[in-house]
């Protein structure tokens, strides 16, 4: 896990130790694995020595001027929203590359799916127009693809782990939970990237076991903090100015959410997921980890490029 973790230091060679950063679309929803995309980003770039000046969530987008940015390096969060199943994302990340074209625009470690080749070749179109434009993916396929359709030079494209992975030696299990950790939990997509799991139950034992997804381990409570949180960043981004900055509030938040999945995470011996931050965060626990892929290969590509070779994780053929 620390190899994967010192691989991320090759950010450095397209954002390096003293730049001044936007940190654009980081995620105001409840998606625990976006919540460790964007903690192990913040963690990276404060323990390299990299100023975050400014921050904005996809809810603030038209809060996004020349005034604002200035010519600072805009980061946009990494994780598995490039491409035509989910739009909005799609949307404001060609927004930002279009908008401004003098600044370098780094994108984090993305994976890239697209299920309509016409899209595909519209937003390859986007992305080469821009000169300074570096893109990091977290597999071959998705390197591949970058490489050809979206960046006017190969080199500008980089094959890179998860940002999840800064977080290993920051985040340990519970004590308490981990002394008494027992059984497996299911943590299986039930979304529009679910793949057919029929099979993949065998052994559940409802006694000490759990099966659900990222949305039934919330507590009532940050549930409605999401909903507060979203209302907030929404204020912020129809403002004519910006009276306040709602990362201050909300960063906190996001790392109450992450410390109460890890508590969650830590109670049980075993992680059976097809969710691919499951398997991350279980992996950074060191649990024994069964990895089923998702509707497109995504988990599939991940684990052949970097968590194959890491000890306690299987992948379910």
């Amino acid at each position: 896990m620390n190899n994967l973790k010192t691989k991320l230091l090759d950010l450095l060679l397209v954002i390096p130790p003293g730049s001044e950063i936007v940190y654009l679309d980081y995620p105001v929803y409840s998606n625990i694995g976006d919540l460790l995309i964007f903690e192990g980003a913040e963690r990276f770039f404060s323990d390299n020595d990299i100023n975050i000046v400014e921050r904005f969530s996809l809810k603030e987008a038209s809060a996004l001027s020349r005034r604002r940015i200035g010519d600072r390096v805009l980061v946009l969060q990494g994780g598995g929203n490039f491409g035509d199943l989910y739009p909005w994302h799609q949307a404001f990340r060609e927004h930002v590359v279009r908008s401004f074209p003098g600044n370098r625009v780094v994108l984090l470690p993305q994976t890239i799916h697209f299920s309509n080749d016409r899209e595909a070749k519209r937003a390859g179109k986007v992305f080469r127009e821009h000169r300074d434009l570096h893109i990091f993916v977290r597999d071959e396929r998705s390197q591949a693809f970058a490489s050809t359709e979206l960046s006017h030079n190969r080199e500008n494209v980089r094959l890179m782990p998860d940002m999840a992975h800064w977080l290993y030696g920051h985040i340990r299990s519970s004590v308490v939970a981990e002394n008494a950790a027992r059984g497996t939990l299911w943590l299986m997509r039930g979304d529009k990237e679910r793949l057919g799991e029929s099979n993949s139950l065998e052994g559940f034992h409802p006694e000490y076991d759990f099966i659900g997804d990222w949305r039934d381990i919330r507590s009532p409570s940050n549930v409605l903090m999401e909903h507060v949180m979203a209302k907030y960043h929404r204020a912020a981004g129809v403002m004519p100015f910006r009276p306040f900055k709602p990362w201050k509030t909300y960063i906190p938040f996001v790392r109450s959410q992450i410390d109460a999945s890890v508590d969650f995470f830590s109670k049980f011996e075993r992680i059976v997921t097809s969710r691919l931050h499951g398997h991350i965060l279980g992996a950074l626990l060191d649990k024994h980890i069964t990895l089923f892929d998702n509707s497109y290969g995504k988990n599939r590509g991940y684990y052949d490029c970097w968590t194959k070779s890491v000890r306690n994780v299987t992948f379910a053929e």
